[in-house]
């Protein structure tokens, strides 16, 4: 799917992501990955937070990305 560790089969996980907005500034998600989907071509990563807000990434904007284990 991409460079970075988050796979399909991860949903339902908690995970992180690291990634640049339009203006490429950098910004950091942490939730459980819902879905993956294709818009326009392109893969998109919906994550849900604690807040419960969901936040869509466009997968190319990605700069890090791993499964969230518990310490």
């Amino acid at each position: 799917m991409s460079p970075h560790s988050i796979k399909p089969t991860d949903v339902g996980k908690r995970i992180t992501l690291q990634y640049f907005d339009d203006k490429g500034a950098r910004h950091e998600v942490v939730g459980v990955f819902e879905r993956a989907e294709l818009r326009e071509g392109e893969p998109i990563l919906h994550v849900r937070r604690r807040d419960d807000s969901l936040v869509a990434v466009p997968i190319g904007r990605i700069k890090a990305g791993r499964v969230v284990t518990k310490r």
